[in-house]
């Protein structure tokens, strides 16, 4: 290999100049280098080419981050609004509709249900059974070296009914 070939140089790392420098280091030890169609060619034996290569860097890392805050800021919003729009009510909770009338109506998880859109929503404990279950989890994986494997596997082992109602797996989880 004596190239690593990219689109642009956003697409071979978004990490700082810092957390980046280890891997081009090995790169570079292999005599490596690394070609953005959009950039050129990055060479890391050449100061200058690693001087472009660290501004570049740093461009993109902070674009990634600028875009993850706007991203989640946007995600909290509109939770807090009540907009859960794409939004899975996760295991062991519910949502908890509330009329424009002022009446309310906890919906289970595991029901579909479309909100009218003047309606406002908030996720509130669900079933008891899986409120349980996360519990168990979460105290599990608190006091006992286990990993979410692990919590899968004996969730299966017991017959407890996953998410989906399939397999529990460590994603799941």
């Amino acid at each position: 290999v004596k190239a690593v070939v990219v689109y642009d140089l956003s697409r071979f790392g978004r990490l700082d100049s810092i957390e980046g420098a280890e891997h081009k280091q090995v790169l570079r030890q292999a005599g490596i280098y690394l070609h953005a169609c959009t950039e050129g060619k990055i060479d890391w034996r050449d100061s200058n080419a690693r001087i472009i290569d660290a501004v570049h860097s740093e461009t993109n890392n902070k674009f990634s981050v600028d875009l993850g805050r706007r991203t989640l800021g946007g995600k909290l919003l509109a939770f807090n609004a009540g907009d859960f729009f794409g939004f899975v009510v996760p295991y062991g909770l519910a949502r908890k509709m509330i009329a424009d009338d002022g009446s309310e109506k906890v919906i289970p998880r595991s029901l579909k249900f479309s909100k009218p859109k003047t309606w406002k929503c908030q996720i509130v404990l669900g079933d008891e059974e899986e409120m349980e279950i996360v519990r168990w989890m979460f105290k599990e994986f608190d006091t006992r070296d286990v990993g979410y494997r692990v919590l899968a596997s004996k969730l299966n082992e017991d017959g407890v009914k996953s998410p989906t109602g399939k397999m529990w797996h460590a994603k799941v989880i």
